[in-house]
């Protein structure tokens, strides 16, 4: 089979996921997979995809149709009988990593024993038996960052020159921790969802959305302290163990609570929250331009749903890219003195929405000033609860300077 058939293969038929229920109604969007149908089905699908070894083996562990399993199938084997040869003679060289080295990381008393304590805290109904672990071989092996996933039981991780066997091992505990938090029946995720839409302060939909990346990054930071004998990582560094601008931070806050949660016996569902405590769904207008790319270069939110869904929300904190041409029949007749702001080449706004969720308005005269506002937005160290947030009138003036 060629490359060009296997892609229309592809093609055929409904994409996984796409006849999946539609989440919610929730407070926020769900932090995991197993909240979000049709990525979960996805995730399914791709789990059963590393155990199956014929068709039906797939239809039967992914739920597919006998017409789905056949095609999915068909493609994989495709690139697997091409990959496996090359990985014989020269793929397995390509990985900069003692693989022996992590197998003993991984069978050893310390992580096998954050293992349990991390399912315990997590009061998985599904313990892990086997973790199988896939080191990736990369194109450019001296990259400084690489990916990392799981599917099931299974950890995929790229491998890169810079992570050591400590690094890589420690990896596989940030994505064996996703993968138990996954596991959990949908009652206790949304029980514990309902714990932070309770808790009396206006960033409880944030500490939610980091909630499940901050767990994992706590475990993984846990693990490079037991593999380094105590002696912990530099506290001074957040891209130790994640490329984000919110994410470490809250990893290390997640770390002091997880270590007292496992040394008292409490569990993720039973006195972690109150101890522990920005998902946003980005709404962008289509004359907004590239301003969508700037929020998510400048203030990386964790969860992100369109239009046609973030009213079942009902305590997401919502941000809207807009332009003047639209934000005041948009949002007027909520908030009367927006329309004394379209003055200004661009400002920030932030209403009420629900009880507990916000509208953030981010408007400027031009797309390009709706991308400063972002830009300005980020350097700002707090945020008001309400109000006028932040305006460009300088910018402004100098644009009128020009046009004189």
């Amino acid at each position: 089979m060629s490359l060009r058939k296997a892609a229309r293969m592809l093609e055929r038929g409904q994409p996984i996921g796409k006849t999946a229920p539609q989440a919610g109604p929730f407070p926020y969007v769900g932090n995991t997979a197993a909240l979000q149908p049709s990525l979960a089905a996805q995730r399914q699908v791709m789990a059963a995809l590393f155990d199956a070894s014929r068709a039906n083996d797939l239809r039967q562990r992914a739920g597919l149709s006998a017409e789905d399993a056949g095609r999915v199938f068909s493609v994989v084997e495709h690139f697997r009988r091409r990959l496996n040869p090359w990985w014989q003679s020269s793929g397995r060289g390509a990985v900069p990593l003692d693989l022996r080295r992590v197998r003993a990381h991984l069978r050893g008393r310390d992580l096998s024993r954050l293992i349990s304590d991390l399912e315990t805290f997590s009061e998985s109904d599904y313990p892990v038996t086997e973790i199988r672990v896939h080191a990736i071989p990369v194109p450019v092996p001296s990259a400084d960052a690489g990916n990392a996933t799981f599917a099931g039981n299974h950890v995929l991780i790229e491998a890169i020159r810079a992570l050591d066997a400590e690094d890589f091992s420690a990896l596989v505990l940030h994505e064996s921790t996703h993968s138990i938090y996954d596991r959990s029946p949908t009652s206790r995720l949304t029980a514990l969802m309902d714990l932070f839409a309770k808790i009396n302060t206006p960033q409880a939909s944030g500490f939610y959305a980091l909630l499940n990346e901050a767990h994992a990054t706590a475990a993984q930071l846990l693990a490079l302290e037991r593999l380094d004998g105590g002696v912990g990582i530099d506290a001074t560094n957040d891209h130790d163990a994640y490329r984000h601008a919110f994410i470490p931070r809250a990893g290390r806050a997640a770390l002091r609570a997880l270590k007292e949660s496992i040394a008292a016996g409490s569990t993720l569902y039973r006195g972690f929250v109150p101890s522990y405590i920005r998902a946003v769904a980005l709404l962008p207008a289509e004359k907004t331009g590239d301003a969508s790319s700037t929020f998510h270069a400048e203030l990386q939110p964790i969860n992100v749903v369109g239009a046609d869904s973030w009213r079942r929300y009902s305590r997401l904190d919502v941000v809207f890219l807009i332009t003047h041409a639209d934000v005041v029949e948009a949002f007027a007749s909520s908030f009367p003195d927006i329309a004394l702001l379209t003055s200004t080449r661009g400002f920030a706004y932030r209403g009420s929405r629900t009880e507990q969720g916000s509208v953030i308005i981010l408007s400027g005269v031009d797309a390009p000033a709706v991308s400063d506002v972002i830009k300005a937005l980020a350097r700002l160290p707090s945020l008001p609860e309400t109000g006028l947030l932040l305006k460009l009138d300088v910018e402004l003036r100098k644009d009128m300077h020009r046009q004189n």
